[in-house]
């Protein structure tokens, strides 16, 4: 993981830590796993059983003389090890032995606006160097892998589908007073809000739910939580909520600790997610698996994910989503069959499944 311990974790830090952690449990006799970083100033939060190591040099050095040199090759530092997995193509990765990359999305090619031009130029040698040189590149949906195939030109046999699993700590259902409590730091009411869980960027098109808020009456309008980080879109979206006039119904949390995410999912009334794109899904999923409805846009990976068990809607249909909030907000039936459909189909979708599915790619490479 080119860097494991940030201030601002996201979905691609979320993957690496808990697939090192599944790896770890089901490793094999004689097999090791090393989830290896850059140093940063923060210390990595990871389980206690995941072996961590950090790069003898430079962080900034290494990817900048991987991007520019193509050396040192990775495998000098790592040690004696028998394959090199890259767990987001952050910056290339030069190895002797068969590298295997995981790509969650192609979106610095498809949506360059949303990046920055160092980001692009970085993010897109890593993506060509593992369209070159990867033995196997991992993604975490069929929409990803068609994108890589298509438009990084990469052989089928060398694209390998695993879906990602859900923090089992999303499946436990917390006392209602735990909920509550949390709920109160942020002036939240167990079951009168709606949830959006993600960065404020733009690719998260959290406009719209202030639109369709704007379109509900007051009487029926229910709360929204906007849980995540400022990823620039913050200070833009609350001048918008200004002049809907919808900006008392607003609460934003920020970035909150793990145990309060688990808390706010799963004290909503529903989870709204109408992302641009996708490449997984993570966020639906792990509202499905708390027993939350969920309401997601149908781009990117996001139907692979939800199925049937949650309201799919165009990310451009502001009546749509207006009128789905504001029915499951009065809508009691609905949103309990929208629960007990969630929490079944994301019982599929385990941690467990994915690792034995990563060592599978592993044997068939070493």
């Amino acid at each position: 993981m080119h860097r494991l311990a940030v201030t601002n974790p996201t979905g691609v830090h979320r993957y690496a830590v808990q697939l090192a952690a599944a790896l770890t449990a089901t490793v094999a006799d004689g097999d090791q796993v090393e989830l290896w970083h850059g140093a940063t100033s923060e210390a990595p939060d990871v389980p206690a059983a995941v072996t961590t190591r950090t790069w003898p040099l430079h962080r900034r050095l290494v990817h900048l003389s991987w991007w520019a040199l193509h050396r040192p090759l990775a495998d000098r530092f790592l040690g004696d090890v028998a394959l090199v997995h890259s767990l987001t193509p952050a910056v290339p990765v030069p190895t002797r032995v068969p590298l295997v990359v995981t790509v969650h999305d192609l979106l610095t090619l498809q949506h360059p606006e949303w990046y920055t031009p160092f980001a692009r130029r970085i993010v897109g040698a890593a993506l060509r160097h593992a369209a070159r040189h990867a033995a196997r590149i991992i993604t975490p949906s069929e929409v990803v892998a068609r994108d890589v195939r298509t438009t990084l030109g990469v052989e089928p046999h060398r694209v390998v589908v695993v879906a990602e699993g859900v923090d089992d700590r999303f499946r436990t259902r917390l006392p209602a007073a735990v909920i509550a409590d949390a709920c109160n730091r942020y002036q939240l009411r167990p079951g009168g809000y709606a949830v959006a869980v993600g960065e404020v960027g733009p690719r998260k098109n959290l406009g719209l739910l202030l639109d369709a808020l704007a379109g509900i009456t007051r009487e029926n309008r229910p709360l929204l939580a906007l849980v995540g980080a400022d990823g620039g879109a913050a200070a833009g979206l609350r001048e918008h909520a200004l002049r809907l006039g919808v900006a008392e119904q607003v609460r934003w949390t920020g970035r909150v600790s793990d145990a309060d995410l688990v808390a706010l999912v799963q004290g909503a009334r529903v989870l709204v997610h109408p992302s641009h794109y996708e490449g997984f899904g993570l966020t639906p999923l792990e509202a499905m698996a708390a027993g939350t409805p969920v309401v997601a846009s149908s781009a990117g990976s996001v139907p692979e994910v939800v199925g049937d068990a949650g309201v799919l809607l165009d990310p451009d249909d502001t009546p749509a989503w207006r009128d789905t909030i504001s029915r499951l907000a009065g809508d009691d039936a609905t949103a309990t069959d929208l629960a007990h459909r969630g929490v079944t189909r994301a019982e599929a979708f385990t941690w467990e499944r994915a690792a034995r599915e990563t060592w599978h790619i592993y044997d068939t490479l070493a």
